[in-house]
């Protein structure tokens, strides 16, 4: 039996609220996500699953959730069965180079 590994957090991206209204920073950083894949094999996992964004609101207070700045939220429940320091530090560089560096 493994050990269980939590991850979870947020990501700030940039502040492109508009009167209720999806911005292009807003459509890219929901594409980016979106491209991400549906499955992943190789540890540590990063899939478009891990990952959400409020949606707008509803006229007269559309920001509900969503004021000025985009929030990505992530979690995911793994499988911590990697013990070398080396596989550790796997992790932040995935999600740095396959997310992290793609946000705006």
């Amino acid at each position: 039996m493994g050990n269980q590994a939590i991850i979870y957090g947020r990501i700030q991206c940039a502040r492109a609220f508009k009167a209720g209204k999806k911005t292009g920073v807003i459509l890219f950083n929901e594409a980016v996500l979106q491209s991400l894949p549906d499955k992943d094999d190789d540890w540590p996992f990063l899939t478009r699953h891990m990952f959400s964004v409020p949606q707008l609101g509803i006229a007269p207070v559309p920001e509900r959730g969503f004021y000025k700045a985009q929030i990505v939220h992530f979690a995911a429940s793994l499988k911590d069965e990697h013990h070398d320091g080396d596989q550790r530090n796997l992790g932040p560089k995935k999600y740095e180079h396959m997310l992290l560096k793609r946000l705006t």
